[in-house]
């Protein structure tokens, strides 16, 4: 049988609620698109009302040799018993269980899993309906769901419980395709590695021996939105470079997360109750640990690897932090002291900002120095009215000079009170090594010789927190972060500069990161956040709106780098902006709406090529060009490939909601999103459809 899936045809969802940029319930929503993998493909349709697994597996079986060419999807009406052999699903193949219908272990069952998935492409494997669909070991199956040796498969909606080992073992093709580093700026990926990206979404995975899920050789996997209770292992152990794990619930495991993998995040998950929330293993590398929950876990988060940045977290448990490893950073956690978080050869880093102005360590190792410097009285106002009075910050300037001739071994700390007025040329204020800065007040410039209002490029660490920087369109600059430090921006309100509000050049490397937090950036006449020329940098939880050209911009040389949770919108050229030869880049659970173009993939001046990145579960609408376009410069050597666009939503979008096969941006994989209502919903540059579609069906 031949058809075509229509938007129309498709069942409507109900959308989440939001919250941070966010979202109050899932990241994930049921995805909808015009076909599941291409334009002209032929489905073919089974049904099956339950029986055994041998009666599904001959359906199944006898559906592929008679269709071979077919994308083949098998919907459930009632359960299927498993005895002595697996389900097992080959490529081209999706399993809807709808309501009622699932998988159960049958007595006396000598099956290796319910469902096997080996050597095979494109997979779904979905439940449908109010409630998940089980899929029950009964204490009898070694594995719920096997995946070995396959790429592209979707695990969503199912419930797995009572296995004797893993509820899911997902294992991709392996690390012949592993990322080979000659230096960090000049890293090198095989584009068929990062084509192989698997997901769990929105499952429930319930009393299984061994782990909750097990991921490992397969790059860029998104395990987002699960429930994860009761598991005799780890909730989720993961390798994979490049993942996401996000908005999930880990509860009564041996440990929450298991973190194994390179240039991964864990964002925005609760951890409750487990012997470990989150461990961090010897293999992790470059991993980002921020926005979680962790209560009441007997040891919060244990580190043993390298480069780790665990950043902004809750946490409430008896023992806060084991910390080993190398090199790895723990910074901003309220409540969390020096003696429960530094170790030998990892750096911790508390600075004081406007909503935690603590008094206690700031760097461990390093004393510390207080000064208040007072600005012009009053309310604080933009633009100042001419009569009012201000302090230059020239003054400012002098005095935590002084601070750090009189106390070079300390890390100073300066609030600063009141109105200030930038004036000169060059930085009106440049910070520091060492110094920590609060603002409780606003600070506007008023001279025409500004390069930037905020210079951060000392050495050692560097912070700016709070208040209003108001570039008065005399500025370039609001805040440039320059140097060779770990540093923090947090807070801060940046506008009406004449470039970007905060940008960066030459900062830091893997291992020094910069987090830029809960700001706002609004109209400038360049960028909002421009995160160029550095690695290692977190923009996290801002909002960017109004900006002549985009909310955020990951530029050239920007690797090992997140963009997570923040709102761009009405900015001219793009909500985010992916370019310029960047990799290892995760953009995830962010609003991009009625921007030019929500997500922006491209190369053009840089030699190499855009990607591996990921851009997940972001909301996309109504911008007035597309919702997602990849694109490179139609040079081999300027090239966009390897990307994974998993889990957006793309509606109302005005030109279209997702523009990709342009031949120099091959190889690219964009899987389960919402496709709705754009004035076209794929866009494809070239004539015909190209790798990596793919979307599961509906009821």
């Amino acid at each position: 049988m031949k058809r075509l899936l229509s938007v129309s045809a498709l069942l409507p969802v109900v959308l989440c609620q939001m919250a941070f940029a966010g979202r109050a319930g899932g990241f994930f929503q049921t995805p909808e698109g015009p076909f599941l993998t291409a334009p002209d493909e032929t489905v073919h349709d089974l049904a099956f009302d339950g029986g055994g697994a041998g009666e599904a597996q001959a359906l199944l079986d006898r559906a592929r040799g008679e269709h071979p060419e077919a994308f083949v999807v098998m919907r459930f009406r009632g359960m299927v018993t498993v005895s002595d052999s697996p389900l097992r699903v080959g490529s081209r193949t999706a399993l809807v269980f709808l309501p009622g219908s699932g998988m159960v272990a049958a007595e006396g069952a000598t099956a290796t899993a319910l469902v096997e998935v080996v050597e095979a492409d494109t997979v779904s494997v979905v439940g449908r309906g109010l409630d998940r669909a089980i899929l029950d070991g009964a204490g009898r199956v070694p594995v719920g769901i096997e995946v070995r040796q396959s790429v592209r498969v979707h695990l969503d909606h199912l419930l797995v419980r009572n296995c004797l080992g893993d509820g899911i073992g997902y294992t991709g093709r392996g690390d012949e395709n592993r990322p080979i580093e000659e230096k960090w700026w000049q890293r090198k990926y095989a584009p068929a590695f990062y084509g192989q990206a698997g997901s769990v979404t929105r499952c429930r995975l319930e009393g299984n021996g061994g782990n909750g899920a097990r991921i490992s050789e397969v790059a860029q996997f998104m395990f987002v939105d699960n429930v994860v209770v009761g598991n005799g292992a780890a909730g989720v152990d993961i390798r994979s470079f490049n993942s996401v794990v996000g908005g999930c619930h880990f509860q009564d495991n041996a440990t929450g997360i298991v973190q194994r993998s390179t240039d991964g995040v864990a964002v925005r998950n609760i951890l409750r109750g487990n012997g470990v929330g989150i461990s961090l293993a010897a293999e992790s590398e470059l991993n980002l640990v921020t926005y979680n929950r962790l209560l009441g876990n007997a040891l919060g988060i244990a580190v043993a690897g390298r480069r780790n940045s665990i950043y902004h977290n809750e946490l409430e448990n008896p023992v806060p932090f084991r910390i080993g490893g190398t090199d790895n950073v723990v910074a901003a956690h309220r409540g969390v002291t020096a003696d429960q978080a530094s170790a030998p050869d990892n750096v911790y880093f508390q600075p004081p900002t406007t909503v935690h102005f603590h008094q206690g360590t700031v760097v461990a190792g390093i004393g510390r120095h207080d000064l208040e410097i007072e600005g012009g009285p009053g309310r604080i106002r933009t633009p100042f009215p001419p009569e009012d009075e201000a302090v230059d910050l020239a003054v400012v300037q002098a005095a935590l000079d002084q601070a750090r001739a009189d106390h070079p071994e300390d890390v100073i700390v300066a609030r600063l009170r009141g109105r200030f007025v930038a004036t000169g040329e060059g930085a009106a204020l440049r910070l520091p090594a060492n110094t920590c800065v609060v603002l409780q007040g606003a600070i506007l410039a008023l001279s025409e010789g500004l390069d930037e209002i905020v210079k951060m490029d000392g050495e050692g660490f560097q912070s700016f927190s709070g208040g209003l920087v108001d570039a008065n369109f005399l500025a370039g600059e609001g805040i440039l972060a320059t140097g060779s430090n770990i540093a923090v921006i947090d807070g801060v309100t940046v506008k009406h500069t004449a470039k970007n509000a905060i940008s960066t050049k030459g900062q830091g490397r893997p291992g020094r990161p910069l987090f830029i937090r809960g700001c706002t950036v609004t109209n400038s006449r360049g960028r909002g956040i421009w995160v160029h020329v550095t690695a290692d940098s977190h923009v996290i939880d801002n909002v960017a709106s109004g900006n002549y050209t985009d909310g955020v911009d990951l530029d050239a040389f920007c690797f090992h780098s997140t963009a997570l949770l923040n709102v761009c919108t009405a900015n001219a050229r793009s909500g985010v902006f992916v370019e310029e030869g960047i990799n290892s880049t995760i953009v995830f659970g962010n609003v991009f709406n009625r921007n030019h173009t929500g997500i922006l993939v491209y190369n053009h001046s840089v030699e190499g090529n855009t990607g591996a990145n990921v851009m997940a579960c972001n909301e996309v609408r109504e911008n007035t060009h597309f919702g997602v376009s990849i694109r490179g410069m139609r040079y081999p050597n300027k090239t966009s490939h390897g990307n994974f666009v998993f889990g957006n939503v793309f509606t109302g979008n005005l030109a279209a909601g997702a523009r990709f096969g342009h031949p120099a941006a091959r190889d690219n994989v964009i899987s389960q999103n919402v496709l709705r209502g754009n004035q076209v919903e794929v866009d494809y540059i070239q004539q015909e459809p190209v790798l990596g579609f793919f979307t599961a069906p509906q009821e």
